[in-house]
């Protein structure tokens, strides 16, 4: 999912601002989501878990942390958010 304007960013919306997520393992309450500025920042980006008490992430800036938004040649896995839970939903805030 990207976050842009109206502004014509490409087929691979380069500039924007991304969420990556990770449903795919075998492991049915096993969910991984992060934000990402690999591409660049457009818009800021929230999002959160519905359910199971996990912690979601916020880049309002292009100068967000890398703890919150993965960024270019910062490969350290702080921006990864978990959530161990079955039935758990995701919530997306653009512009937050």
């Amino acid at each position: 999912m990207v976050g842009q304007t109206n502004a014509n960013q490409g087929a691979d919306c380069i500039g924007c601002t991304r969420l990556e997520c990770d449903f795919a393992n075998a492991n049915a309450s096993w969910h991984c989501c992060n934000l990402s500025r690999v591409a660049g920042f457009h818009v800021g980006m929230s999002f959160s878990w519905t359910g199971g008490g996990c912690q979601g992430a916020t880049c309002r800036s292009a100068s967000c942390p890398a703890s919150d938004a993965w960024v270019p040649n910062v490969d350290d896995g702080s921006s990864l958010r978990f959530c161990p839970a079955a039935n758990v939903g995701l919530n997306v805030v653009f512009c937050p």
